[in-house]
């Protein structure tokens, strides 16, 4: 190995003249100073009176493992001599990027005080002799897992080893204990799919990148990642339109985002089936955006009663309950009596009955007009995924035109209410009576069928005579009489009309009657 300059002036050991390298007195002068020595190499302090011994005339020169120095004598003047080496109190310097382990040395001197000054600190010695490979070992280290390194998933793993290598002594030293050599990295095999707990794990093989020869390092293969990914259902494929119900579907699959990886995995496949428990489709209703409506003429069939109309008569605007008054009034029969010495006559007052007329109890007018509406209706279905504005347009609005019937009540006169009937009674009358009379199409029809429509039929409409109101009677004689005073001469009087019944009644429950 070549020389060189190694200026090392004012050290600590040539400022406090502190020694360090005496061993067993060898580096004593004269070989009177040990190890234990106060004068020895690893001896005392030098005394303040002395310091001018410390100063070196000339920079140290190093020529290979050796050194010759020329340092400043008690008088003053420059004395040369060769600097001592100790290789023991020095241990080794690790050149890892070339993977050897150099030992170093200390470089010192004795002064004119007997005392041991060091040159600088531990340097590097030369020659291959100075020069010990070092090596990887694992055997005692174990692989880290830990979630303070690394990305994905928020751990990571790294394989660990020690640095080794045989020294000087022929012992073996230890570089760097077990610590984290290289990131652990994950090769996918394959997928792990658990349907019983509806979860995916990574089946990998782990490997390392070796970072001095950048080799890949496989450690383990086929081992079970313990990171599980849950099954979540996703829409697929193209939408389908149901334009009848206004509506889009898509087929799903189960699919797993691999935070690894970050990628999806494919569980199912893309389709309508409800396979391991996942979704069919996915509904997405149309999305309505205007309506645009216009008035259209009469259809036929439609209940129109308005003035001017084809049915501005009497029959359909004018409604009408009636029922039939009784009359009653004082009767008179006569018996006929003959005792044989004469004849005579007994007559006998009761209460005899007969149909009255017609009595309405409530009469009012009512007009109706049904009105039918044009509508268009505008929707937007849902867009495929990836399809660009020219496509989208070509399917994005469907419309639908569609007529809306709606009907108008418009009440007038009332003449009579004797019950005091209500505006929904009257109503509900009216429609009863105009559905009987007129042929109404089904749309006219579908608005009066309510289920309130329903109730109130049920509750007030009796048909084929089942009402509360009479509207005819039948009448017959009572009991016949005669007088109780020789009766015996007498004939019986008769009763005619003395009771009487209802014949018939009306189709309807009027209340308050």
């Amino acid at each position: 190995m070549g020389g060189g300059f190694i200026p090392f002036p004012y050290s600590p050991g040539l400022q406090n003249g502190s020694g360090a390298n005496g061993i067993n007195g060898t580096n004593g002068i004269d070989g009177t100073s040990g190890a234990n020595g106060s004068n020895s190499a690893n001896g005392g302090t030098a005394s303040a009176d002395s310091h001018y011994t410390n100063e070196f005339c000339t920079v140290p020169i190093r020529n290979g493992n050796t050194m010759n120095i020329d340092i400043v004598d008690r008088n003053g003047s420059c004395f040369k001599m060769q600097a001592f080496r100790n290789d023991n109190v020095c241990q080794y310097n690790y050149d890892f990027e070339n993977m050897k382990a150099i030992k170093q040395t200390q470089f010192y001197f004795i002064n004119r005080e007997n005392k041991s000054i060091n040159i600088g600190g531990c340097v590097d010695l030369y020659g291959e002799q100075f020069e010990f490979p070092m090596y990887e070992d694992a055997n005692k280290c174990k692989l880290d897992t830990t979630t303070n390194k690394g990305y994905g998933s928020g751990m990571a793993s790294f394989f660990q080893t020690e640095i080794l290598f045989r020294g000087l002594d022929n012992l073996i030293h230890v570089a760097k204990p077990c610590a984290d050599f290289a990131n652990v990295q994950e090769q996918l095999v394959k997928y792990d799919n658990d349907p019983s707990t509806r979860t995916v794990q990574r089946v990998i093989n782990q490997y390392y990148i070796n970072p001095i020869t950048k080799e890949k390092v496989f450690i383990s293969h086929n081992v079970v990642n313990p990171l599980k990914f849950s099954y979540q259902t996703y829409a697929c494929g193209k939408w389908q339109f149901d334009n009848a119900k206004l509506k889009a579907y898509r087929p799903t699959q189960i699919r797993i985002f691999d935070t690894v990886s970050n990628q999806y995995y494919n569980v199912t496949g893309c389709d309508y089936t409800s396979d391991m428990g996942k979704v069919p489709k996915i509904i997405q209703p149309y999305t309505k955006i205007n309506v645009e409506s216009s008035v259209k003429g009469e259809d036929v069939g439609d209940l129109d009663t308005i003035s001017g109309s084809n049915y501005d008569l009497p029959q359909y605007t004018t409604f009408e309950i009636q029922e039939m008054s009784l009359n009653s009034s004082q009767w008179i029969t006569t018996s006929y009596c003959n005792d044989g010495w004469g004849s005579w006559t007994k007559t006998h007052s009761y209460t005899g009955y007969s149909q009255g007329n017609l009595r309405t109890l409530a009469k009012w007018v009512t007009r109706y007009q049904t009105i039918n509406q044009g509508t268009t209706i505008g929707y937007i279905r849902p867009r495929n995924e990836g399809d660009s504005d020219a496509v989208y347009d070509t399917y994005k609005y469907y419309y639908v035109s569609q007529a809306q019937k709606t009907l108008k009540r418009f009440p007038s006169t009332i003449y009579v209410n004797t019950p005091n009937l209500s505006d929904e009674y009257r109503k509900n009358f009216e429609l009863t009576v105009l559905s009987q009379k007129l042929n109404l199409n089904n749309g006219v029809k579908q608005l009066i069928n309510t289920q309130e429509f329903t109730n109130w039929q049920a509750t007030y409409y009796r048909p084929n005579g089942n009402g509360n109101l009479c509207m005819s009677y039948n009448f017959s004689s009572g009991n016949a009489w005669k007088s109780s005073t020789k009766g015996r001469y007498c004939s019986w009087a008769q009763t005619p009309n003395a009771n009487y019944s209802c014949a018939s009644h009306n189709n309807w429950v009027v209340p308050n009657n």
